[in-house]
């Protein structure tokens, strides 16, 4: 006999001793939405610049290190705010966090709006965004967690409303909108469901003190740190100088646009696919080496083929790239939770995304100085080197699956008892 039904989808479990009720609530659907849309309005700030740099830099005057600080400046800020929004999240809840980083994004989009006379707004509203990023991606294996068993727009929209310098306020004036737009729907969001979906979601976390050190001692999360800080820092440093890399062999502002909203769109399509065979095999290990090897294979061609007459090309490589990259982020996230299991999800996250800006700092300076000595192809074989050696790391992964093991024996327990 199966699990006592309680309602179409709830379901009871003992639970050190005594019963509990779990629920996959269908208002999941909703919460993501809102998470979403505040995500995207963050991605959005974040990457506003990157592809119209070179206009940029004739409005405000600055160098393309300036512009590229613009982005930076949101992995700096990240390092020291991961711990304290960490934090608050696996302890105020997932709908306080999010809050605080829609807030916190809304307010800088605004701040920018007054760089139409300075270029120092536009940078201090560069800085309120980045503190509230941590806040908004540390919360993603949070929600997945309690309600269930990541920036396309920002590519494609600043080309497309700057045709010349001067449209820069205007562009800003609209991303102001979207961001104070999306931030909205997160008062709908409550923090987690009444009952929660799974026994893994329902246990005693740890202390964030002992949580922390529980998560340094284990040898496995440092390979995943290897592996994610790698493939995370040389994705976001090629989404920071995307159109420093094509601009000299002729691309526009709007075809480097296209590229990386090919990038965007077809990883969100590669998450789904991946991630629905991964949490049907809960092969972590190997689709995650499959898909960095695959990355790396896009990378190379993406390299061979910067040359202006190759744009078609280019737009496949994209794609390809975005399918195959993008799924490995929220794939290594969700697999660090399952081996630090229990320590709280937020804090996993954070010290694992701390990994990947701290690569990203230092990548994206190197790119620079890479960029501005003419070394374009360089730039890539460094990005698709990083990429082949996290696949190699990843074959040194050993971890177990700690939480599926606990739901497991919790499942059989309530199957046995319920006989």
């Amino acid at each position: 006999m199966k699990s006592l039904q309680a309602s179409e989808d709830a379901y009871l479990l003992p639970h050190d001793g005594r019963p509990e009720l779990f629920k996959v609530y269908k208002r999941r659907w909703v919460v993501l939405l809102c998470f979403c849309l505040c995500n995207a309005a963050n991605a959005l700030v974040w990457i506003t610049f990157s592809p119209i740099s070179d206009q940029v830099e004739a409005k405000f005057n600055i160098s393309s290190t300036w512009v590229n600080m613009l982005s930076l400046v949101f992995m700096i800020v990240f390092v020291p705010i991961t711990f304290p929004s960490a934090w608050l999240l696996d302890h105020l809840g997932l709908w306080f966090g999010v809050m605080v980083g829609a807030v916190f994004t809304m307010v800088g989009a605004w701040v920018r709006v007054f760089g139409e006379w300075n270029f120092w707004p536009v940078f201090g509203g560069q800085v309120l965004a980045a503190i509230g990023q941590p806040f908004i991606l540390n919360a993603v294996p949070l929600l997945a967690a309690n309600y269930f068993p990541r920036v396309g727009i920002g590519f494609v929209l600043p080309p497309l409303l700057t045709d010349e310098p001067d449209d820069i306020p205007f562009m800003l004036m609209i991303q102001a909108i979207i961001a104070s737009a999306c931030s909205v729907f997160v008062l709908f969001c409550p923090s987690k469901p009444p009952l929660p979906p799974s026994a893994g979601t329902a246990r005693e976390e740890l202390a964030f003190l002992p949580s922390v050190k529980a998560v340094v001692l284990n040898h496995n999360f440092w390979i995943l740190c290897v592996e994610f800080g790698c493939g995370l820092g040389a994705f976001n440093t090629l989404a920071t100088v995307i159109n420093q890399l094509y601009e000299p062999y002729g691309y526009t502002n709007t075809e480097s646009g296209i590229l990386g909203l090919l990038v965007v769109v077809c990883g969100i399509i590669g998450s789904g696919i991946e991630g629905g065979l991964v949490d049907y095999t809960h092969r972590y290990k190997l689709f995650i080496w499959a898909t960095l090897l695959c990355a790396t294979g896009s990378l190379v061609g993406m390299t061979l083929l910067l040359e202006r007459g190759y744009f078609v090309w280019q737009c496949l490589v994209s794609a390809g790239l975005g399918f195959f990259m993008t799924p490995i982020l929220p794939l290594t996230l969700e697999l660090a939770v399952e081996i630090t299991y229990p320590v709280g999800e937020a804090t996993v996250t954070g010290m694992l995304m701390v990994s990947g800006q701290l690569v990203g700092i230092g990548l994206i300076f190197l790119f620079n100085w890479m960029i501005d000595n003419h070394y374009y192809h360089e730039s890539g074989w460094v990005a698709t080197g990083l990429t082949g050696f996290s696949c190699a790391v990843m074959l040194l992964f050993t971890g177990r699956l700690k939480r599926r093991e606990h739901e497991a024996a919790e499942n059989a327990r309530g199957d046995a008892i319920n006989a």
